[in-house]
């Protein structure tokens, strides 16, 4: 049986090119980032800063629907690039060793050097990153495809490995900086499923897509200090903030979108 979107032998030259681009894509992309760092403290290890960032947008492609149900192996080549400000938890912490009826004595803390701007001094550090992935890898996929030559009803999972990354790292706090390249490999992966529907004579159709990509270790140039939770010193009878020293984060995207299709 012919498959409409197969070039027959009598197609023009220009009508087959067209017909193995597929069609033209256009989609309403949203997404998701989390970036969290976690470091060996004296409770074990925990997470020491996180950070969320949502993306949104619009992709113009083409994009060829599936023909036939089957496996297929494709090789994968792509960029990631996320900007994200990650930072600490906010404590409350007690008074300490207070008789009855005393507490903390309010005070308000400004910033000389911006014309006394009130200061939050228990906001917890903030870390920004930079991070930069260029990568070569391999995935196995599976299409599935139901109905006629009319109208088809076609779905696909695909998996994926990192096998080889360039990588770029930048991370910043207040005035200090640590940043560098550094070649990694097997350390991320993405997976991802859509759903669609073809209608042929129309030259119309429709999908929606779901994806995520996973950087178990997004590695610094070196390591950076950070803050952990507090702990009770009781030599000192104080609390106070555990320095740890953090050498990665991991990164997690989930990228959804739904799109229609002009088939040429």
């Amino acid at each position: 049986m012919a498959d409409p979107l197969e070039p027959e032998a009598h197609d023009s030259l220009l009508s087959e090119s067209l017909r193995a681009l597929g069609g033209f894509e256009v989609g309403r992309i949203r997404g998701l980032a989390t970036v969290r760092s976690s470091a060996s403290t004296e409770a074990g290890r925990a997470v020491v800063a996180a950070g969320e960032a949502t993306t949104s947008g619009y992709r113009l492609a083409l994009y060829r629907p599936p023909s036939r149900t089957g496996f297929y192996f494709p090789p994968r080549i792509g960029f990631f690039s996320q900007d994200i400000v990650i930072s600490g938890f906010r404590e409350d912490l007690g008074v300490l060793n207070a008789n009855a009826g005393q507490g903390d004595i309010p005070a308000r803390v400004t910033d000389p050097n911006h014309d006394g701007v009130e200061v939050d001094i228990n906001e917890p550090i903030a870390y920004a990153l930079r991070l930069r992935s260029g990568y070569v890898g391999q995935g196995v996929g599976l299409n599935l495809v139901l109905g006629t030559d009319d109208v088809r009803i076609f779905s696909t999972l695909e998996t994926s490995v990192n096998l080889a990354e360039l990588r770029y790292t930048d991370v910043r706090i207040y005035q200090s900086r640590v940043h560098g390249y550094r070649l990694d490999g097997l350390l991320s992966g993405s997976a991802s499923a859509e759903v669609g529907l073809a209608i042929l004579p129309a030259h119309l159709a429709i999908r929606s897509s779901f994806a995520f990509e996973w950087f178990r270790k997004f590695p610094f140039p070196k390591p950076v200090e950070f803050q952990a939770a507090s702990t009770f010193n009781a030599q000192k009878q104080i609390y106070e903030r555990q320095r740890v020293f953090v050498d990665a984060v991991s990164v997690l995207a989930v990228r959804w979108q739904i799109s229609g299709v002009i088939l040429f």
